[in-house]
């Protein structure tokens, strides 16, 4: 009989303590207020944070490193020019009322998986939406009603084109001319959670255009890679 009550106990004990550990996460009523400053969006085209930019940001439990058991996944915020802030889509983010949290934020926002983002570099007509910036700085936040800033980082590349006419050249002409890049890796995937590159692969030509500038991937070695330049019928290839 004792043996039997002893039993029914222990397995009383196991389910409680399982019942528990699925209870909701107690939420405050303190909610997460942004302040991203200009200085550190460095994006691309420019060195601030145009109207209608967007960022995806992601909250955890401190140390957690799956994105998507966080309290908060890829919630986008917009940019609004007029008034030089971000604006939340949605409901509120509120801190928990106990423990710490991690904040993880990047722009510009578009589609993830679990904690992958995917990188596509063969179109360049449109920089903006390819410089990848990556935030997370902000470890460790206790609720607070202060504003939690982020300082943004880029995680791509970012080459320059100089073409400049030689003697009895127009520069007018010059202009027009069409950039491409061959052997240079096009895509890849980004982990939000370690801030790490993973499966770079050169798939096909990127299409510079008539850019001068292009984002591309953070590579070693120049072997197999060839820059095409294009004026009108003209071909001019250099491998380097």
């Amino acid at each position: 009989m004792y043996k039997i009550v002893y039993f029914l106990l222990a397995v009383f004990s196991l389910l409680s303590c399982k019942q528990s550990d699925n209870l909701p996460l107690e939420m405050s009523d303190i909610s997460l207020k942004i302040g991203v400053r200009t200085a550190h969006a460095g994006l691309s085209n420019s060195s601030v944070w145009a109207d209608g930019d967007e960022m995806g940001l992601f909250m955890m439990a401190s140390g957690q490193s799956n994105l998507s058991l966080g309290m908060e996944y890829n919630r986008k915020y917009t940019y609004s020019a007029g008034g030089a802030a971000f604006f939340l889509s949605g409901q509120p983010i509120y801190y928990p009322t106990t423990g710490q949290v991690d904040i993880v934020a990047y722009a510009p926002y578009r589609q993830v998986t679990g904690n992958t983002l995917s990188i596509d570099l063969l179109d360049q007509h449109d920089l903006r939406s390819l410089d990848l910036l990556y935030s997370n700085s902000s470890i460790g936040i206790v609720k607070s009603k202060e504003e939690v800033d982020f300082n943004f980082k880029h995680m791509l590349s970012k080459i320059n084109f100089n073409l400049t006419a030689g003697l009895g050249g127009s520069p007018v002409v010059l202009s027009s001319a069409q950039i491409s890049l061959e052997g240079f890796s096009s895509d890849a995937t980004f982990n939000l959670a370690t801030a790490v590159l993973h499966n770079a692969n050169a798939s096909g030509t990127i299409h510079v255009g008539t850019n001068r500038s292009a984002i591309l991937l953070p590579h070693t070695g120049t072997g197999g890679r060839v820059l095409t330049i294009q004026l009108g019928a003209q071909q001019m290839h250099y491998t380097f």
